[in-house]
């Protein structure tokens, strides 16, 4: 009985951890090689903006629609 309920415990917790791990890697790649998701927050041309398809074009960077993310670098 102890066993299932650590085993539990694991698995909701990885469960409740997905959702940051998966943004921290969306911002690291956007740090990393300039792909940057829709919704991080990031420096442009020294001004910080939000990522979507109208900053990105304002900031003359490509937008992939297919991807949801602006290339900054």
């Amino acid at each position: 009985m102890n066993k299932k309920v650590y085993i539990i415990i694991i698995v909701l917790i990885l469960i409740l951890i997905k959702p940051f791990y998966s943004k921290f890697v969306q911002i690291n790649m956007c740090l990393d090689i300039g792909v940057c998701a829709k919704g991080i927050k990031t420096k442009i041309d020294g001004n910080l903006v939000e990522i979507n398809k109208e900053n990105c074009e304002k900031y003359n960077r490509i937008w992939s629609e297919e991807t949801q993310s602006c290339k900054i670098k």
